[in-house]
């Protein structure tokens, strides 16, 4: 356990984000606990787990992986999770990566977020705008986009995505929700 710890850059890159241990790392609850990290996880976390985030990136890696036009941009977070990127992957990619870096285009953002996931998953109704094709859309202004989801508070929406629509129906306009949500989860 202490090695695969080390592996992820220790007990100070390791977020807890299950109560009551939420926003803290395991460092945190080592001092606080007085107690090795290890008897921590054993002894007061236990076998049913607890949700985390580690900070293992590089971002020179990816940097370049995020540059590359075989890669598309997608989130393995969850609306759920403890975890910014459920709230925030697509406006840290524009506001970092395309307003702050320049890494690339606007244009090449979005069809990294839509139409080069969508033909990798197979969705043949999606990705694009087009005739038959739902309508899944974003209407923002780039320059005011700002990801706001942090690891403390996760769980806060972007701003800056003007109009959210998806299946031809608006689900978000002016920082409000609709009271019936026109999603669903789709499989390749």
């Amino acid at each position: 356990m202490r090695n695969k710890i080390a592996r992820r850059n220790g007990p100070q890159a390791t977020l807890m984000g299950t109560a009551p241990y939420t926003g803290k790392t395991l460092a945190d609850l080592s001092r606080e606990m007085e107690m090795p990290f290890e008897q921590v996880l054993i002894d007061v976390i236990g076998p049913q787990g607890a949700a985390g985030a580690y900070f293992v990136m590089n971002d020179e890696l990816q940097s370049r992986l995020l540059a590359d036009p075989n890669v598309s941009i997608c989130s393995d977070g969850r609306p759920t999770g403890f975890h910014p990127r459920g709230h925030g992957t697509f406006a840290k990619i524009i506001e970092e990566y395309v307003n702050k870096r320049h890494l690339f285009s606007l244009s090449e953002a979005v069809f990294k977020m839509t139409a080069k996931p969508a033909a990798i998953l197979g969705l043949e109704d999606r990705g694009v705008v087009a005739a038959d094709k739902k309508a899944d859309l974003l209407i923002f202004n780039p320059d005011n986009i700002k990801a706001t989801a942090t690891y403390p508070q996760p769980l806060q929406l972007a701003k800056g995505f003007d109009v959210v629509i998806v299946n031809g129906q608006v689900v978000r306009q002016d920082d409000k929700l609709a009271p019936t949500l026109s999603g669903l989860v789709l499989k390749p």
